[in-house]
This record gives structure tokens, sequence and C-alpha cells, in this order.
């Protein structure tokens, strides 16, 4: 078998079902002589009775200059909505890179994170997952605020196919279009437009 890359998860905190509620997320490249990719720092919570987290939190910690490791980026996941095997239907994730000014010591992980720059919000649509949890259909919609208010960067649908026993894709389709988004009940309706070349 060909090796591609391998990670270490370390489970630090659970609830008192057995979720886990946070955890460290150690990714490399290669298995010998292993080169290092990044360290994600996640806290799980408002976790359902099938043990899916509504909310998840991701601090993300990369090496700068090839040495040191510090945070650069985070994200804040809402997960709305899960199909029967676990997998995330309907999820909203919140793009942040790093505040160097901002107070890294609040211990809640989400006004940790809320405190840095927002960058960018992504609409995800899991359409269609193959038995294996392999994504074969999404769309994502980019949102990015301007004067005070979200408004469409892109919209794309994305088709993955020819996907091997490892999880690689062999082909990705992507279609880029128009769209427009309405906000109803905490949740974000997207409806696609005419396409873009």
């Amino acid at each position: 078998m060909l090796f591609r890359s391998r990670q270490t998860i370390e489970n630090l905190a659970f609830d008192t079902k057995g979720n886990v509620t946070e955890q460290v997320v150690t990714r490399y490249s290669h298995e010998t002589d292993p080169n290092f990719i990044d360290r994600r720092h996640i806290f799980n919570s408002d976790i359902d009775s099938a043990g899916n987290a509504g909310t998840q939190v991701i601090e993300i910690y990369a090496t700068v200059d090839g040495v040191a490791l510090e945070l650069t980026r985070s994200q804040i996941l809402t997960n709305r909505e899960f199909d029967s095997r676990g997998n995330v239907k309907n999820q909203r994730i919140d793009n942040y890179v790093v505040d160097p000014a901002a107070d890294r010591t609040e211990t809640n992980p989400i006004l940790r994170v809320a405190a840095d720059i927002f960058v960018d919000a992504q609409e995800v649509r899991n359409l269609r997952y193959d038995v294996r949890g392999n994504i074969l259909e999404q769309d994502i919609t980019t949102l990015v605020l301007e004067m005070g208010g979200f408004v469409v960067q892109d919209h794309q649908h994305i088709e993955n196919s020819q996907i091997d026993a490892l999880g690689n894709i062999g082909m990705t389709v992507i279609t880029t279009s128009e769209a427009t988004f309405v906000e109803v009940g905490g949740d974000v309706i997207v409806t696609a437009g005419a396409f873009i070349d």
C-alpha cells in the first residue's frame, strides 16, 4: 500500500456520555522522516444524542519560517443537519486569521476566535456521500462582508468521482455560478443563478 499521509489524534476531554469535547489533530505528509503539515486544536460542543457536534471551533497552528509553531488561523463550524450516518449535510464555516492584539487568555474558544479578524464565511451543502463517507456532490457558497452586510463572493457546485479506497479523488468537476441567499430561522437558503464562464 502506498503511504500518503498520517495524523495523530489526542483526545483531551470528554463529556459525561463519552463524546470527545476537545482534541488535537497533528497532520504529517510522510510516515518516515515525516513532514509536518499543521496542528488543529478542536473544541466540540452542542453535541446531540447521536454524538454529532453542532458547533466546532478549530484553531490551526502552522510552522512559521520553518521553525516556530504558531497559531495562524481559526474556524467556527456550525453543523445544522446530519444524515443517518453522522455525515454533515448543512454547515456554515466562519474563517478567521489571528489578530495579534486579541486576548488569547479567553477560556471560551468561540469568544476567543470571534475576537480575531473575520475573513469570510462558507455555506456548505453536502448533497451526496458514498458508503465510505466521501463527499460526491456539494455546493459551497462563499460570503464576504461589504458595507456591514454579507454578499455572495462566489458559488460553486462540486462533483467528485473516481474515488479510490484511500479516499483520493480522481476527478473533480467544479461549476461556478452567480447566487443569491436569504436567511430563514437561523439557516441560509442559497439559490444558484447563471453560470460564470
